[in-house]
């Protein structure tokens, strides 16, 4: 209650809101913005794709091969469907004089530019921030690092493995399982590497936390040009938004208490925050509070035990603890203590005994709002995840992914282009050996001849059906 009494004497002192009119607008939050992206893999541009849900377009500039992780899985761009989701590619060689002007035209359209190039790459291709605010004073900048623009690390390639391990992230999804010593010889040393590296995305992954804070960062960059009249500059990192996510590891003192960490069997932080085996199935515990203990003391019968009679005789025979909640828990099924915690208001979940990934592609995801479905041009109808907020009066939307280059055609013609490969296509080569093409647009330019087949496959299912 620090600021109460100051609250309290100021009294009301809400800002009159605009009355909206009644009912869904079924407009798009975003609807009209325009996000030029010029970044690769997953951390900037998934920020993105989260934009394009709330309405906003996103052009991609890709190279003529496309962002590196369309094609990271051994099926071609199957790893790359869910970054593009709801955008439109544009491949071109950015190095071509045509390409460049290219960008240009399409920077003084848009609202905010993103990109994730490291220190002086687009600069010097005279595509970079400064440049690209001649032309339109009015673009938000958006530079999403791996390590910022400055400092020793700036010109490093940065990867969600990396930022992980040099951010302390891998070492917080690992924990006390790591077993490094001193005086470890070198192959133990390699082995607790090699499980220590194989944790580092981890369930804390910098890549998709990264995403977020891009994704918010352009919100309130459009927020505050529309509230100053001054398009911003702004930096996020990727090492910064993980040293924000381990805050409680960055910062401490000399009674601060010693972080969480799972059991040896890993199934949870404590006695009554840890999964259990059932008399069939398995369940999550999840009632760590002390004002619940009496609830719990009741449902397994422990209420009498003189080892449990306070928190710190409980937290003494926490291993005893753990051991007689089991042996309550084998009495009955994961169901039927599901419902008994629920209802007398203790936190109990029954575990569906199934990965995941299938228990979210079910219909479970699809009643519960999880998934929406799409449709990309090459594997055709797919269920992908669904907006990730919704609104009361103005809509979203869920589109699917796209093919390296496929609006390349569109988005030149609304610039005034026509089918000429010039803009897009490099110049000759001087030798077989740095010929990167031949002398006429790219199959991926002509996007229509890519996605017949896809056409043709989703008319079979739908026959066949």
């Amino acid at each position: 209650d620090e600021h109460g009494a100051e609250l309290r004497a100021a009294g009301d002192t809400r800002a009159t809101i605009r009355a909206g009119s009644e009912g869904p607008t079924g407009r798009l939050p975003l609807e009209g913005v325009t996000v030029l992206e010029m970044a690769f893999f997953f951390a900037a541009p998934y920020g993105a794709t989260l934009l394009t849900d709330l309405g906003a377009r996103v052009i991609k500039i890709e190279p003529l091969e496309g962002d590196p992780i369309r094609n990271m899985l051994g099926f071609p761009e199957a790893s790359g469907m869910h970054v593009f989701q709801g955008k439109e590619s544009l491949a071109i060689d950015i190095k071509a004089p045509e390409a460049q002007e290219v960008v240009r035209q399409l920077a003084a359209r848009a609202d905010i530019l993103l990109t994730s190039f490291r220190p002086g790459t687009m600069d010097r291709m005279g595509v970079g921030p400064t440049a690209l605010r001649a032309v339109n004073p009015d673009l938000v900048v958006m530079n999403a690092m791996g390590y910022g623009i400055d400092g020793p690390y700036a010109d490093k390639p940065a990867f969600a493995p990396s930022i992980s391990s040099g951010s302390g992230m891998s070492m917080r999804n690992v924990g006390p399982r790591v077993r490094g010593a001193a005086d470890a010889s070198l192959p133990a040393e390699m082995a607790e590497s090699t499980r220590l590296a194989s944790a580092a995305p981890g369930l804390a992954n910098p890549d998709g936390l990264s995403a977020t804070a891009v994704a918010s960062g352009i919100l309130l960059g459009l927020l505050a040009r529309a509230r100053t009249g001054t398009p911003p500059r702004m930096l996020t990192s990727m090492m910064g938004t993980s040293a924000h996510v381990l805050v409680d590891q960055m910062l401490g003192h000399r009674s601060m208490a010693a972080l969480p960490a799972p059991d040896e069997e890993l199934y949870g932080l404590s006695a009554r925050y840890r999964l259990y085996e059932t008399a069939e199935g398995w369940v999550f515990l999840a009632a760590p509070d002390e004002r619940g203990w009496p609830v719990l003391a009741e449902a397994f019968g422990l209420g009498s035990d003189p080892r449990f009679a306070d928190a710190g005789a409980r937290l003494a025979h926490e291993a005893d603890l753990a051991d007689e909640i089991g042996k309550a828990f084998r009495g009955a099924s994961a169901a039927e203590w599901e419902q008994r915690l629920l209802a007398v208001g203790a936190g109990c979940v029954a575990l569906p005994g199934e990965a995941s990934e299938y228990v979210f592609q079910s219909d479970f995801g699809r009643d519960s709002g999880y998934l929406a479905p799409a449709e990309h041009p090459m594997v055709g109808d797919y269920e992908r995840s669904a907006p990730s907020m919704s609104f009361s009066r103005s809509a979203t939307q869920a589109l699917g992914g796209c093919l390296t280059g496929q609006h390349t055609r569109e988005v030149l013609r609304e610039l005034g282009y026509e089918d000429a490969p010039s803009p897009i296509w490099p110049p000759a080569a001087s030798s077989a050996s740095e010929r990167r093409g031949p002398a006429s647009p790219p199959s991926c330019w002509i996007s229509r001849r890519r996605t017949r087949p896809a056409a043709r496959h989703r008319r079979a299912r739908r026959r066949r059906r």
